[in-house]
């Protein structure tokens, strides 16, 4: 939860595909690069979203998720879209699918 740089934390990770979901993200600042090189399956990355949105997080965030792809028309996109519009998060990833 005090962690406010993940700057490259998972970077070319390329055999990492974990649950993320339950990651305490208020404090973060800076996920650029964060998984790139990176890619989790839809239901990782998508439990991920939804987790981080969930949370109190701090505004105009860059997250870098990497080529991993989220579900455009489910809860993934939903809170995509809510991290973007709610709190002008940068997203770099592989899109919707």
């Amino acid at each position: 939860s005090n962690v406010a740089n993940m700057e490259g934390a998972f970077k070319g990770a390329t055999s990492f595909d974990r649950g993320l979901g339950a990651l305490d993200v208020t404090s973060l600042t800076n996920a650029t690069n964060m998984f790139n090189g990176v890619t989790l399956s839809t239901a990782n990355y998508d439990s991920l979203l939804v987790g981080m949105e969930g949370q109190a997080v701090q505004d105009s965030v860059p997250f870098n998720g990497g080529n991993s792809s989220y579900t455009g028309a489910g809860a993934g996109g939903t809170a995509r879209a809510a991290l973007i519009s709610d709190h002008t998060w940068t997203f770099i990833d592989g899109g919707a699918v």
